[in-house]
């Protein structure tokens, strides 16, 4: 055991790196058991362990501290990587969002509440902010590309709220509420209490840039229009 007593606001560990491009290994943790040496945590084998690290020879704000895990075949993978500029990823060196999460096959994600409940809380604020999850895919012109989301955005002159989800070739990415592209787009929208009000609760479908369906919250129906009067209504040729 080591115990070290800092001042407030001291620094109980400094390690310089000897220069500015240098990787440096911090802390490493060597499972190797193999008499006599290994057995201390000597053996750098890259089989049995871990390695905390400064890696200061990449550029700028891609240094990063690092946590590299041993495989078992003798090589070192980079697992988590902080970068200078607070970029976190896991999987990858090179993260381009505050959390970035990669894996050459498939990837998964589990909240598990085990004997309660599991929840996932996107947060906004702000008038015109919004919370939501893009999905994107590869296409025949490319990969990434969004062909869809769900998102709710804040408004902060009212109470209401609604949730769009939403689906098109292109250009359907969260926060996206222009009108969609003719023989392409589709949207389903909840609107709870849309301006402030009540009786304007709706339930709609758009396809393409037109509204095709409407549920108000009095039950009334409309196909082909937005002004509904009855308790089905049909408008159109």
């Amino acid at each position: 055991t080591i115990r070290l007593v800092s001042s407030d606001n001291g620094t109980a560990i400094r390690v310089g790196a000897g220069a500015g491009d240098n990787d440096v290994t911090l802390i490493r943790v060597d499972g190797k058991a193999t008499s006599p040496v290994e057995i201390h945590g000597e053996s750098n084998d890259s089989a049995f362990g871990f390695s905390l690290k400064y890696m200061g020879s990449r550029n700028g704000n891609d240094n990063s501290l690092s946590i590299f895990s041993d495989n078992q075949t003798g090589t070192q993978v980079e697992s988590v990587t902080i970068l200078q500029d607070g970029k976190v990823g896991i999987g990858t060196d090179v993260p381009t969002s505050d959390l970035h999460v990669f894996k050459s096959t498939s990837a998964s994600t589990i909240i598990d509440g085990a004997a309660g409940d599991g929840l996932l809380t996107l947060r906004n604020a702000g008038n015109g902010n919004w919370s939501g999850i893009n999905f994107t895919r590869e296409r025949s012109t490319g990969t990434n590309v969004t062909g869809g989301s769900i998102w709710m955005p804040s408004d902060t002159s009212n109470n209401g709220a609604t949730l769009y989800l939403q689906t098109q070739s292109a250009s359907a990415n969260a926060g996206e509420s222009g009108a969609l592209t003719d023989n392409n787009g589709v949207r389903l929208k909840l609107a709870s209490q849309p301006g402030g009000s009540g009786t304007n609760s709706a339930f709609t479908v758009e396809v393409g840039s037109t509204e095709r369906l409407r549920v108000k919250s009095d039950g009334k129906v409309g196909i082909g229009t937005d002004n509904v009067d009855y308790k089905l209504e049909v408008f159109g040729a």
